[in-house]
This record gives C-alpha cells, structure tokens and sequence, in this order.
C-alpha cells in the first residue's frame, strides 16, 4: 500500500514537472514570436501590452539587430513618450554609439545613447519633495514618487534645468494632492517649495497632458 502510495507521488510529481516544462516552452515561443515581430519591424502594429512584455524582454539582449525599427519608433509622435525612454534607456545600457532623434509631443531631440544621462537622474526633485510631505503624508509622498519617474521617463531627454526643479516638485505635489481631495491651494505650494505659482501652472499644463 506504502509502494503505491509513493508510485502515484511520483507519477504526479513528474506528470507537473511536465506540465511545468510545456508551459515554459510555450511561453518562451510566444516571447521569441513578439521579439521576432520586433525585428521585422512590426513595432508599429503592436498594442501596448505587448510592446511592454516585448521590451521588457530585450533587456537580456543584444538589441544592435533591432536598432532600425526602435529607430522608426522613437521618432514617430504618435508612439507612446514613456516606451520611448524605455527603449532609450536600453540602448544605454547596451553603450549603443549611434545619434538618434527622439519625437515626442511635436518636438525633436538629438540624442546619442553611448553618453546620454539615465532617465532617472534628478534625485533633486524627490528630496524636494522628501522634505515637504515624509513626516505629514508619507502616503502622498510615494505616489509623488512613483509619478515623478512616470514624469522624467514620459518627457526625456528634454533637459531640465535646476532651476525648475522646485515647480515641478511643487506641481507634481498639488496635482496629486487635488486628485486626492486634499485641500491645498497654490499658494501653500509656493510656501512650501519656493517657487512661482505661474512655473508651477506651467509644469502643471504638462503632467495634465500625460496620459497616467
């Protein structure tokens, strides 16, 4: 009885290891399938969701074969600006030499990969934003957080200047904050970051153009 018992362990344990190792065939085909339509140029016909899982995917490999349809991508406006910076920040990575142009929201930029900065490189901004809302509202503080990145990557490589910094830490902070019900005028952003409200109104007129 203890024989059997064991037998049909066994039996179920590899019956799962092969299901296990059918499910992973399948998924690497389907993987290879998106990447190969990466290759043959087919980014454009490819819904966000798969674009995502696509690029996702190529940060594992050499992307040199594919550089002419991300080319195609990164320079068509009406592609979306966050998959953009993904891309981008893969050929960083990878230290690909080539001088590129980046459109988005009707505007070029130049941009070369083997020396362009990561998108994530205005650490300024966040402690801005540390100092305002760590010890009042550190819920509030984490979704300035995770919109600043979505921020930063939907509009690089446009350069930001210092300058700037504390009306975008501002703006981030009051378009948040509004969209949580939480009463807070202009001028409280003013006070709190040092800055002019009609900077502010100016970045605020570009996070409300980003689709979140």
């Amino acid at each position: 009885m203890y024989i059997r018992k064991v037998e049909k362990e066994a039996f179920i344990l590899v019956e799962t290891m092969i299901l296990t190792a059918v499910c992973i065939l399948v998924l690497s085909m389907y993987v290879k399938s998106i990447i190969w339509d990466i290759e043959k140029s087919s980014l454009y016909s490819m819904n966000e969701d798969l674009l995502y899982m696509a690029i996702e995917q190529m940060e594992g490999m050499n992307i040199r074969r594919m550089i002419v349809p991300i080319r195609q991508f990164i320079r068509n406006n009406d592609k979306p600006d966050f998959a953009k910076s993904l891309l981008i920040e893969l050929m960083i990575d990878q230290e690909i030499d080539e001088d590129m142009e980046v459109i988005k929201k009707g505007i070029s930029y130049e941009v070369n990969p083997s020396y362009a900065p990561m998108v994530l490189n205005q650490e300024e901004i966040y402690k801005l934003l540390m100092e305002a809302l760590e010890d009042d509202n550190p819920s509030l503080l984490a979704m300035c957080e995770q919109f600043l990145n979505f921020y930063l990557y939907s509009i690089y490589p446009k350069y930001i200047d210092e300058q700037d910094y504390r009306s975008i830490a501002g703006a981030i902070h009051y378009h948040l904050a509004s969209l949580q019900y939480i009463d807070i005028e202009l001028e409280d952003i003013e006070y709190l970051y040092n800055c002019d409200q009609e900077e502010v109104k100016d970045v605020l007129e570009t996070i409300q153009s980003i689709e979140y």
